[in-house]
């Protein structure tokens, strides 16, 4: 079962921002389906999401998602929250590591640092 959500008596999923009337679950929110989610977050250009995929975001905790009866909806406000998140992965993913020095790099770096030493040592 997904983290956060309550499981009711009908085995409906209910998330706890949400109410019950009369065993229907109900927000102020605008919510997507997964499907629609999935074509909101298509690329321009770029192959379609798949709702299992957005389903094993869910499940992973990468999206917020809310029950409503059997379906799983996201809200409005989760996709703003998502596509930072995802942005902010693919920036820690894909990060330009330090530069490296090469062997004969370190070792010119390693001859001034000992001619240096040995200029203060002449010094005294």
């Amino acid at each position: 079962m997904l983290d956060g959500f309550n499981l009711c008596d009908d085995r409906s999923i209910i998330a706890p921002d949400r109410i019950q009337y009369q065993g229907l679950a109900m927000s102020a929110e605008a919510t997507l389906t997964l499907s629609e989610f999935c074509r909101r977050v298509t690329p321009a250009g770029g192959s379609p999401v798949h709702p299992s995929t957005a389903y094993r975001w869910a499940k992973a905790g990468r999206l917020r998602v809310v029950g409503a009866g059997r379906r799983i909806m996201v809200p409005e406000s989760a996709i703003a929250e998502f596509l930072e998140s995802e942005a902010e992965r693919w920036r820690e993913k894909h990060a330009v590591p330090a530069p490296i020095r090469s062997q004969a790099a370190g070792d010119r770096a390693a001859d001034a640092d000992l001619r240096e030493v040995e200029a203060l040592a002449a010094m005294k």
